[in-house]
Parts: structure tokens; C-alpha cells; sequence
């Protein structure tokens, strides 16, 4: 799996996560009104003319869905904020479901007018359905603090009808989510999603310290790691996961952990992250002490480890880095003796 995440391509998200649709038949006319207000908020925004295309691709079931969408964003950030772990990975797989049943509605509104004014009001162009929620699905797990303030907004805005203040509040978010992954790049947002995910089921709080201490080059790199022990280990028989495990690091893994500059593991380390992790685990995690805890946990509970490293494989897999966060910290747990 390649990890190198392009960011001139999948930085053109756009949130299609917030297209309301207008029905094409008479008997709703109530959700044509409602649908139109949110549009109306949405673009006005951004200086532009309410859209003329998009309510065309809408029908009453993908109205529904687009609902039942915008209240599992809304679950998952607050679910996220409220460190209900088990929770924000049922949030994550019913997000994705949602989105693959609004597709044809996407690939609709990707061939409208309305959607390139909109693309050239952010500053760029559509790339694919798929860019654009991939993108937001790595966004979303790196901003869980962020977004469960802002977004419930938008949903009680449309509760309480008023829908054009939903649009607006929406683009709002949209216009913030599109600068950050361009500026920051989706490797640094994913590695950050995978520290949230560490932290809530660590119950710390949301990670600080990705931004100062990582660039998006060196993120990468860290989730090439990752990934590449976990096939090294899940690729083999349970029974060879610890001399799989050394194998990796042997012919791959320590020349990636070197690609990644002495600074950036220093800044790590002394991070208010790292702090609060130490505490909550009892154990300094940068120091030998740990590192042959870690050692003796794979050698003595190989099967154990193996399924951890299965779980990160397929997590990292469908970029569910807070998923893939959440197994990392169950290994920590268990090496430190604290699970």
C-alpha cells in the first residue's frame, strides 16, 4: 500500500458531506424550500449566486440519507470529544456507508456548473468523489476537537429551520477543512488522527504536538512503518510474529526510522504528548525500559500481537488512522502492563 499522500490532488476536497437535495417531485415542495435556503447560505459564503444544477441531482431517499449523513458527522466528533472509543469506530464505518450510498449523487454534482464556481471560489478543481472523501475522512480523524464544536451547529441550525444558516455555517467548516489539508498536508493530518486515536483510548487529550514536531514528509514515512511491520507480521504464521517482527526491522524498518531526522524523534519525545502518555502508562515509552517491555510482550503473547497488528494493517488500510491508533495503544497498554 502507498502512503504517499498527493496533496495537490487530494487537497481539492470540497464537502459534498453537506449537499442538501431538492426533490424533483410536487408533494415536497417543503424540502425544494429548505433544500434551496441551505444552498443559498452555503454559496452565499463565498460570493456567489445561489447554484442553478445541483438541486437537480437530489431525489427524496438521497435527502434522506443526506440527513442521516450530517448526523454521523455530527456523532462522530462528539462521540470523538466524549472519548467514547467503540462508538467512533461505529461512527467511522457508518460515515463511510453513508457516503457510498450517496455516490451517484456525487457523480452527479461533480458534472454541474455549480460545483466549478464553487471549485474556483476555493482555489482549485475537482479531482474525484473518491479524492474528496478520502480526504475528509482523514480530516475528520485528525480534527474530532474541532469539528464537535462546529459542526452540531450546522445540525441544529437545520433543526431549528433555518436552513441558509446551516448553509453558511457548513461552508464555513468547508472552507477551513479545504485550507488545512492543503496547507498541512493528509500524510501529517493522518498521523495526527492516528495520535488522537492513541489519546482518546488512552483517555488524554486530543494530541498537540503532531504540527510542531512533524512534516508531512516525515509522517509519512512513520505510517510506511507501521504499515510495513504490520504486513511483515500478518503476512506470516502467528507463531513467527516476533522473528518477523525482527526481520522487518532488520531489512526495513531501521532505515526508515532513520529517514526520520534525530530533531524530529527529540521533539517527540520532550513533547506535552509523549508527557502525558508517560504518566498515564507508568513508563517512560521512549526509554530502553519500555522498548523491552514491548520486546517481551511480542515474544511471550505472539497471537496476541499478531491480531494487534492485523487490526492496524486493516485499519491503515481503509485510512481509519484513529482505528489503527487505537490498536497502537492497546500494544502500549499491554507492554507496559497497564491494560
Amino acid at each position: 500500500m502507498k502512503f504517499i499522500l498527493i496533496a495537490t490532488l487530494l487537497s481539492l476536497a470540497v464537502a459534498n458531506t453537506f449537499f442538501l437535495r431538492a426533490p424533483a417531485t410536487a408533494a415536497d415542495d417543503n424540502a425544494v424550500s429548505c433544500g434551496h435556503g441551505f444552498f443559498t447560505g452555503f454559496f452565499k459564503h463565498f460570493g456567489l449566486e445561489e447554484p442553478t444544477q445541483l438541486l437537480n441531482c437530489f431525489d427524496k431517499k438521497s435527502n434522506d440519507l443526506f440527513f442521516k449523513k450530517l448526523e454521523a458527522v455530527s456523532d462522530l466528533v462528539q462521540d470523538a470529544e466524549g472519548r467514547r472509543t467503540v462508538k467512533v469506530h461505529i461512527d467511522l464505518v457508518k460515515l463511510l456507508a453513508l457516503h457510498k450510498a450517496l455516490e451517484p449523487v456525487h457523480s452527479c454534482i461533480a458534472q454541474t456548473q455549480d460545483l466549478q464556481d464553487l471549485m474556483k471560489a476555493l482555489g482549485g478543481s475537482y479531482a474525484s468523489d473518491e479524492a474528496v472523501a478520502l480526504a475528509k475522512y482523514i480530516y475528520y480523524q485528525a480534527n474530532f476537537g474541532k469539528l464537535a464544536s462546529s459542526v452540531p451547529q450546522v445540525v441544529a441550525a437545520v433543526h431549528n429551520n433555518d436552513y441558509a444558516g446551516a448553509g453558511d455555517l457548513a461552508a464555513d467548516i468547508v472552507n477551513s477543512t479545504v485550507n488545512e489539508i492543503r496547507t498541512q498536508g493528509l500524510a501529517l493530518l493522518a498521523v495526527d488522527g492516528l495520535q488522537n486515536g492513541i489519546h482518546i483510548t488512552l483517555g488524554l487529550p486530543d494530541a498537540q504536538s503532531v504540527f510542531s514536531c512533524w512534516n508531512n514528509d516525515t509522517a509519512n514515512t512513520r505510517l510506511e512503518f507501521l504499515y510495513g511491520l504490520s504486513v511483515a507480521v500478518t503476512n506470516g504464521d502467528k507463531e513467527d510474529a516476533a522473528a518477523n517482527t525482527e526481520a522487518f526491522y532488520e531489512h526495513a524498518g531501521k532505515d526508515l526510522i532513520n529517514k526520520i531526522p534525530a530533531e524530529t524523534w527529540k521533539c517527540w519525545g520532550e513533547s506535552d504528548d509523549v508527557k502525558l502518555e508517560n504518566d498515564k502508562l507508568m513508563i517512560d515509552i521512549t526509554g530502553d525500559g519500555f522498548h523491552q517491555r514491548v520486546a517481551k510482550f511480542v515474544s511471550d503473547h505472539q497471537c496476541a500481537y499478531w491480531h494487534i497488528q492485523k487490526t492496524i494493517r486493516s485499519s491503515l488500510e481503509q485510512h481509519n488512522f484513529h482505528h489503527a491508533g487505537t490498536a497502537y495503544a492497546h500494544l502500549m497498554q499491554a507492554a507496559a502492563g497497564t491494560h
